[in-house]
C-alpha cells in the first residue's frame, strides 16, 4: 500500500517538473461532442446528448475539441424492431401501432492529450419509443454519476 503512494507520489511530482497537468473527469467543465458514426439516427443522438449536457448544469457544451476540456466520441447504431400495438388484431404494420426501436452507442471521453478519462455503453430498455432520447439520456446519467463518485474521493 505504501509503495503505490510513493509511486503516485513519484509520477505526481514528475507531471509538475515538465508542466504537465494530470488530467480527471473532474477539471471537465467544456465538453464537445466529435463523431459518433454514420449509421441512420446518430445525428439526433448526437443532438440529444448535447441537449442532455447542457441541461446538467455542470458541463457546457463547446464548438470546436480546441475550446473544450474533453471530446465526447463514439460509435453506435439504432434499428426498427417493429411494431407495438394495443389491438391484437391489428397486426405488426406500420399504420397500426406504434414503432419500436432497438440499438446502442458506445462513447468515450478523452482529454486534449488523448487520455481516456471515461467511457460507456448505453443500450435502451426493451421496446424504446424514443431510442436518441434514451440512449443520450442514459449516457449522461451516468457520466454525471462518474462525475460524482470521482469528487467524493
Amino acid at each position: 500500500m505504501n509503495r503505490c503512494v510513493l509511486l503516485l507520489a513519484i509520477v505526481l511530482s514528475i507531471a509538475s517538473l515538465f508542466g504537465q497537468e494530470v488530467s480527471s473527469l473532474r477539471s471537465v467543465k467544456r465538453i464537445f461532442i466529435g463523431g459518433l458514426g454514420d449509421k441512420p439516427g446518430l445525428q439526433e443522438v448526437k443532438k440529444d446528448l448535447a441537449t442532455e449536457l447542457r441541461r446538467s448544469e455542470i458541463f457546457t457544451v463547446a464548438d470546436s475539441a480546441d475550446q473544450a476540456d474533453a471530446t465526447l466520441t463514439g460509435n453506435g447504431n439504432t434499428w426498427l424492431k417493429g411494431y407495438y400495438s394495443l389491438n391484437p388484431r391489428a397486426g405488426t404494420s406500420p399504420a397500426n401501432g406504434q414503432p419500436m426501436y432497438g440499438g446502442y452507442v458506445s462513447v468515450e471521453l478523452k482529454d486534449r492529450a488523448g487520455a481516456t478519462l471515461w467511457s460507456y455503453l448505453a443500450t435502451p430498455h426493451a421496446g424504446s419509443k424514443n431510442i436518441a432520447h434514451d440512449l443520450s439520456k442514459d449516457v449522461v446519467k451516468h457520466l454525471l454519476s462518474s462525475y460524482s463518485e470521482k469528487g467524493s474521493h
